[in-house]
């Protein structure tokens, strides 16, 4: 028994003719390899749910204070700043639920709604934002009364807090950090 021996011309031809038909198999090819989901029996919806961040809600308080430090320093004569906030609730996310009772006993699971192309996603009921309960800034310029009062302009626009929740006070000459 013979075998022919591949002819790279012939290939070559071939692929330069039909290249976008090759395109199309050999992205074919590679989708049917890639690798899908998770490694573990833990479902998407399971996931989601254990991870706590349901659709894409998350909430850093860290982040919050970074960023209200870089814009209150950019305001005139204010100065290196720093932003403390305090928070009065976290926020909270209620799912929906279905109840199911047999023989006496409740069993209460989350909704779980598919979207098509295997994705899962969780229905929210309700969404609380966190609060605010008060916020310190501490900056060079704070002993000015017209920085002062941009500062406390600015981070009323932003947290939504009362003047009276709002504290604004001079950094002394020493750096803490």
């Amino acid at each position: 028994m013979k075998v022919k021996q591949l002819n790279w011309n012939a290939v070559q031809e071939f692929l330069k003719k039909n290249r976008y038909a090759a395109l199309i198999i050999l992205l074919g090819l590679l989708l049917l390899v890639w690798p899908f989901g998770g490694s573990g029996n833990e479902t998407q919806s399971e996931k989601a749910v254990s991870d706590q961040r349901v659709s894409g809600y998350e909430y850093n308080l860290t982040s919050l204070e970074e960023k209200l430090t870089k814009v209150l320093s950019q305001i005139q004569g204010a100065g290196k700043t720093e932003v403390v906030l305090t928070l009065s609730t976290t926020g909270s996310v209620e799912l929906a639920k279905n109840k199911t009772s047999e023989d006496g006993s409740v069993e209460t699971s989350v909704v779980i709604v598919k979207n098509g192309s295997n994705q899962e996603d969780v229905v929210e009921v309700e969404q609380q934002y966190p609060a605010f309960l008060g916020a310190l800034v501490v900056c060079e310029g704070g002993g000015d009364a017209q920085v002062k009062l941009e500062m406390l302009q600015a981070v009323k626009a932003l947290t939504g807090l009362s003047s009276d929740q709002i504290s604004i006070c001079e950094r002394s000459g020493g750096d803490t950090k």
